[in-house]
C-alpha cells in the first residue's frame, strides 16, 4: 500500500516538471464527455459545449504521434471530463491495448467505478492497463451516495475490491489507486477509508480541496484563495476533448481556451504555439 496525498505530489511536480518540454509529458484523453452519475462537486451536469464519443481513427492518430515522437512514457490519462467506461468494455479495452501494442508504458484510467462489473474487470486486467483511479470520497454509505447520486457504494467498493484480488490473483502489475478528495462533510470519514484500503493494500490518494475552476459553487469543494499553490500542469499537460480540440487546462470544462485540434494538427505542433515565450 502507497499512501500519497497533494502537497507532496505538488512538490514532485514542481521539483521535475517546471521547464519547457519540447513534448508533453501527460496527455490527457476524453474518450467522452457523458458521465453516468452526478457528483455534487463535479460540473459534468452543468456543461453547455455538445456532448460526444471520440472516433477510433483520431484515437488511434493520438496514440501513434505520442507512439512515433519516441515518448513512451509519456502517461496517458483516459478521463476528461466523461466516464470513460461508458465506452463499452470492448471498445475501451481494445483501445488501452492499441496503445500498449504500440510500446507505451503509462496508460491511466480515471474511473467513477460504477461498472466495473466482473467482466469489465477481466477484459481491463488483459488490456494490459499500467494504472486504474478510483473517485471514492467517502466510506460510509450514506455519504457518498448523498455525494454520488446515482452510484451505490457497496456495489463500487466490491467492483475495486473484486478488481484487486484478480489482478494480484492473475499477477498483473495494474495499479491500483482509490482516491480520496477532502471536504468539509467527509473528514470525519477519513480514517475509516484509509483502514478499509490499506487492508486491501491498494494505492490510497488523499487530495486537498479544489474548486474545479469555479465550475461547482459550494463550500464542499471549494478551498481558501490564500491556501491555493500554483498549478504546474500547465507546463507538463496536453488535455483533448473528445472532438480533437487541446485545451489549456484539464478543468477547463466548456473549452473556453483551445489552442488547435490534433485532428487536423499534430501534437507537437500544437504544444510548441502553447508553451510560454
Amino acid at each position: 500500500m502507497n499512501l500519497i496525498n497533494n502537497s507532496e505530489e505538488r512538490l514532485l511536480h514542481l521539483e521535475t516538471g517546471l521547464k519547457e518540454l519540447d513534448f508533453p509529458s501527460n496527455i490527457i484523453i476524453e474518450l467522452g464527455s457523458r458521465c453516468n452519475i452526478r457528483c455534487v462537486y463535479c460540473a459534468n451536469h452543468k456543461m453547455k459545449r455538445p456532448h460526444g464519443r471520440m472516433s477510433e481513427a483520431l484515437y488511434k492518430k493520438i496514440i501513434d504521434e505520442i507512439a512515433d515522437a519516441g515518448q513512451f512514457d509519456t502517461r496517458v490519462w483516459l478521463c476528461g471530463y466523461g466516464e470513460p467506461l461508458l465506452a463499452g468494455k470492448e471498445e475501451l479495452c481494445e483501445r488501452i491495448a492499441y496503445a500498449k501494442a504500440k510500446g507505451l508504458r503509462n496508460i491511466f484510467l480515471n474511473t467513477n467505478g460504477t461498472l466495473l462489473n466482473d467482466a469489465y474487470a477481466d477484459a481491463i486486467i488483459r488490456s494490459g492497463l499500467d494504472w486504474v483511479v478510483v473517485s471514492m470520497d467517502a466510506f460510509s454509505k450514506e455519504l457518498y451516495e448523498l455525494q454520488k447520486p446515482g452510484a451505490d457504494r457497496d456495489v463500487v467498493y466490491q467492483n475495486i475490491v473484486n478488481l484487486n484480488s484478480k489482478a494480484r490473483e492473475q499477477g498483473s502489475s495494474l495499479i491500483i489507486e482509490v482516491q480520496f478528495v477532502l471536504q468539509e462533510t467527509n473528514l470525519s470519514e477519513l480514517d475509516a477509508f484509509l483502514d478499509f484500503w490499506k487492508r486491501q493494500k491498494v494505492r490510497i490518494k488523499v487530495r486537498e480541496m479544489i474548486s474545479w475552476n469555479r465550475g461547482v459553487n459550494n463550500k464542499t469543494s471549494l478551498i481558501k484563495a490564500e491556501r491555493r499553490i500554483a498549478c504546474a500542469w500547465g507546463l507538463t499537460t496536453f488535455p483533448i476533448i473528445w472532438s480533437g480540440e487541446a485545451v489549456n487546462c484539464g478543468v477547463d470544462m466548456e473549452a473556453k481556451n483551445i489552442w488547435g485540434n490534433v485532428a487536423h494538427e499534430s501534437i507537437r505542433t500544437i504544444w510548441d504555439r502553447k508553451k510560454p515565450g
